[in-house]
């Protein structure tokens, strides 16, 4: 296919591809909705998968209050793709498809913070665990009604919550959301090959409950992929280049295999 003449055209045209690849990895591991059998006097409640895939992506693009969703919305940011896998256009919908019957607050922060944390896994997008809960904190809890010990998502509470954040969010705000998630589908594929890397050879995951794994990947490649990324940078200022080329990719690829990660231990004392 020919690049674009224009480059505002090429790089939404390379964000739609990224996003389209990302997409499919979604549409890979299906995100249903989940029966939770909280306590044997009541019967279960269901957490709608909406919800869960509207938390997913809370988490990967830090978008973690009602302002910086309604400015998604109003200016497009999130990639065609990625709207059709969330299925919903504005927050107002979940008072029709979100709603939550009476469930113990710990439970549900609980279960949705591990069902968010399975997802990105599974996804090859791990995240810090305490990232996951706090931004489930940010998004709903603070907003939520406790009664007799627990919490009701019900239609007041998602219309309430969509009332709130109707105000422009800052310039500044408005382009760190721009950057986060230009930058996430942009390194989706190769940080999802070091990843893959990381755990080939020597079986970390099968060393880690998979509540864990978020964090311990997390942890262990976040300083390692700043610093080379940061690295990868310079290479190609004093190459003259703008970006690595695909033997270049290939290489690190491989270099990234080949390192054995229990003996690496952490990175401050090894690096």
């Amino acid at each position: 296919m020919t690049p674009p003449a224009d480059p505002v055209r090429a790089v939404q045209v390379k964000q739609q591809q990224d996003a389209k690849a990302l997409f499919e990895r979604l549409q890979q591991i299906e995100v249903t909705d989940l029966n939770v059998p909280y306590s044997p006097e009541y019967s279960s409640v269901t957490l709608p998968a909406v919800l869960i895939r509207l938390l997913v992506l809370a988490v990967l693009f830090r978008l973690n209050s009602t302002h910086k969703w309604h400015a998604v919305f109003r200016q497009k940011l999130l990639p065609q793709p990625l709207q059709t896998w969330l299925d919903i256009k504005d927050l107002a919908e979940l008072a029709e498809h979100a709603t939550v019957n009476w469930i113990p607050a710990g439970v549900l922060l609980d279960t949705l913070a591990w069902q968010v944390a399975r997802c990105l896994t599974q996804y090859s997008l791990p995240q810090p665990m305490a990232v996951i809960r706090q931004t489930i904190r940010d998004l709903l809890l603070r907003e939520a009604v406790v009664s007799e010990g627990g919490l009701v998502l019900n239609r007041s509470f998602w219309r309430r919550l969509a009332k709130k954040g109707h105000r422009a969010l800052a310039a500044g705000l408005l382009a760190e959301c721009r950057q986060r998630i230009e930058f996430v589908l942009g390194q989706f594929d190769f940080v999802a090959q070091l990843l893959a890397c990381s755990y080939s050879r020597y079986g970390r995951r099968a060393h880690h409950p998979l509540l864990m794994i978020s964090d311990a990947a997390a942890k262990h490649l976040t300083p390692l992929l700043g610093w080379l990324i940061g690295e990868c940078r310079s290479f190609c200022q004093a190459t003259g280049r703008e970006d690595l080329s695909e033997a270049d990719r290939a290489l690190l690829l491989q270099a990234f295999e080949s390192l054995d990660w229990k003996a690496l231990g952490n990175f401050a004392r090894n690096r």
